[in-house]
């Protein structure tokens, strides 16, 4: 069963400094929306998206995701809040890790427009040069 929480639950999360957020959006709809601020000190925001643009629209390529997951995230016990726009793709993405092994994992039901809606800090995304 997967857990979920709403945006206010993930935010009180994040602000422990022990829950890292995994983006699955793309990189380009974070430029259009923002991202969910995080807390200075913390597991902090990581960008992997799950559902990329394929040959019949986007796919989810679970095993090649989770690769990339566990190329930022090797330890199977990391706490992890897991969001996209909507709470759609976060719900599957969440499914590959518990499938996987991984064990303190959630997903923002309400997702980034959630977030947003809620009144919650928004960031510019930081990409890495």
């Amino acid at each position: 069963v997967i857990q979920s929480v709403r945006s206010r639950e993930a935010a009180a999360l994040l602000e422990t400094g022990e829950w890292a957020y995994v983006d699955v959006r793309l990189p380009e709809e974070q430029d259009r929306s923002g991202v969910p601020a995080m807390p200075e000190f913390g597991a902090g925001l990581h960008t992997v998206p799950s559902h990329v643009p394929g040959p019949m629209g986007m796919a989810f390529d679970a095993a090649a995701w989770l690769t990339a997951v566990a190329e930022v995230f090797p330890d199977r016990q990391q706490k992890m809040v897991v969001g996209c726009a909507a709470g759609v793709r976060s719900k599957a993405a969440c499914a590959a890790l518990e499938q996987a092994g991984y064990t303190e994992v959630t997903e923002l039901d309400d997702g980034f427009a959630g977030w947003a809606a809620s009144g919650l800090p928004v960031a510019a995304p930081e990409r890495g040069s």
